[in-house]
């Protein structure tokens, strides 16, 4: 902790030190029983230099190939070795603010509130200001929370405070206890290597004297976005059955609020007229423009880290079956559209070429259909139909996390960026070369006073701000 306390020069700087690998030693420590609590100082023989080289040898290391490792692909090594190191270089996007703000607009009934309820044993507003809270005490790696940091929280929150520190922070035992549990050596093997810090559901260490220290920044930045989810997907059906509808519903509101032009799955199913063959193919959202069609689709699954880090081509199949469905959704209606019998023959059928987004609620770090392609070498993803193939081909996919999608249509909705424009520019770009990303919002080029400020995540903080003004008494800013 107190190596990656030291301030770095710059962000490459602080990503040399390999932390993810660092807080895998501290795991492997935990779970190891020979290994101390409590050290005498004789026992100090563990140094700077010997932690330097452990973590050298763990990131050179390389599993032995055998017979089953020669369909190892190379895109998908690369996909995983790059899953902690983007976390780690990501900016405070406030994205832990997005799931408790949706929830609270729920009824205080609703499956979703109440299993965040049961997974936190707090209401979805109080979780966002106190993650706020903390967050201002979490800036730098190996930050000190003093009890007495804490007293005016504690007097304007009271026992939710408790709750919330119960929730993300342990002593040495209890982070041994957590680590013992199988949940935590779900990932083995050269895997592991490569996964986020599972110490994300943890980022308090807590002292016998009750002083918290942050383990890292995005450790803790990570570990409130996430471990709500990760603690609800121990139901993995009911989770999934709970968040889908309302994942869903958010993804159109950002569409058509962005583009008031929008077709709905509601009133696309409702012109069908009954033709439930077509119906099964609907989609959440489709935006007719001159001369394209944008297709829609929300996907949410549990999508646990092992989707990045899977090394059998099956397995990463099976895990993205809820993107391969969505794809192959895309390829039906843009058939549809174009049959004689459809109502939106004329509207939307005569459209040269369609696009397709896949929003999903987690960075699967697939870019497209292209990048599908190439960790799904074994299959065909291209469509069968020869006109849809033509229209949409895998470059016009594009598979984007929720976060990515909101920062897009923003920039839409703000008439920053010409939405038909963007999907075809980025589209030429994921075929190849140095223009290629990884997410849509990097193919945008804001201007010079183009502050990008994504409404729900805006609104909620403004919210979370004025709670804590009136709880904690502070001036009116």
């Amino acid at each position: 902790m107190s190596l990656l306390a030291e301030p770095a020069k710059d962000r490459m700087e602080e990503l040399e030190r390999l932390p993810w690998l660092s807080f895998l030693v501290v795991k492997w420590a935990l779970q190891d029983k020979r290994v101390h609590l409590t050290f005498a100082p004789r026992q100090l023989a563990y140094s700077r230099e010997a932690h330097g080289r452990i973590l050298q040898e763990l990131w050179n290391f390389r599993a032995p190939e055998d017979d089953s490792d020669r369909s190892r692909n190379a895109w998908q090594l690369i996909r995983s070795a790059f899953h902690a190191q983007q976390l780690f270089q990501k900016e405070q996007d406030f994205g832990f603010l997005r799931w408790p703000a949706l929830i609270q607009g729920l009824a205080h009934d609703h499956p979703c509130r109440r299993m965040f309820r049961e997974a936190t044993s707090l209401e979805p507003d109080d979780f966002n200001d106190l993650a706020m809270v903390m967050l201002t005490f979490t800036t730098r790696p190996g930050a000190t929370i003093h009890p007495r940091n804490l007293a005016a929280v504690k007097e304007g929150y009271g026992e939710r405070l408790a709750k919330f520190l119960e929730l993300f922070s342990r002593d040495l035992q209890g982070l041994r206890s957590a680590l013992l549990l199988p949940d935590a050596s779900k990932l083995v093997g050269e895997s592991e290597l490569r996964e986020f810090p599972y110490l994300q559901r943890f980022p308090l260490y807590r002292s016998d004297q009750g002083i918290l220290r942050c383990w890292h920044p995005k450790v803790f930045s990570r570990g409130i976005e996430t471990t709500p989810h990760l603690l609800m997907m121990e139901q993995p059906q009911a989770y999934s059955d709970a968040y889908s509808k309302v994942f869903e519903k958010h993804v159109t509101a950002l569409t058509t609020r962005a583009c008031s032009q929008a077709l709905v799955e509601t009133d696309y199913k409702a012109a069908l007229n009954g033709n439930m063959a077509q119906q099964g193919k609907a989609l959440e959202v489709i935006v007719p423009f001159r001369g394209c069609n944008v297709f829609v689709e929300a996907k949410m699954s549990t999508f646990p880290d092992a989707v990045l880090l899977e090394e059998s081509e099956e397995h990463r199949a099976r895990r993205l079956k809820r993107v391969l469905e969505a794809v192959e959704q895309g390829y039906s209606v843009s058939a549809d559209l174009r049959c004689v019998a459809s109502p939106f023959a004329e509207q939307l059928g005569n459209a040269d070429c369609d696009f397709l987004i896949v929003v999903v609620s987690r960075d699967l770090l697939l870019g497209g259909g292209v990048g599908l392609q190439r960790i799904l070498p074994s299959r065909v993803l291209s469509a069968s139909d020869d006109g849809v193939r033509q229209r949409m081909p895998l470059h016009h996919i594009f598979i984007v996390d929720l976060a990515d999608f909101e920062n897009v249509m923003e920039c839409v909705y703000q008439g920053w960026v010409d939405l038909p424009e963007l999907l075809a520019r980025a589209a030429q770009n994921n075929l190849g070369g140095p223009d290629s990303r990884l997410t849509l919002f990097e193919h945008i080029k804001l201007s010079d006073g183009q502050q990008l400020r994504p409404a729900l995540r805006h609104e909620e903080s403004e919210r979370v701000m004025e709670r804590l003004r009136c709880a904690l008494n502070l001036p009116e800013a």
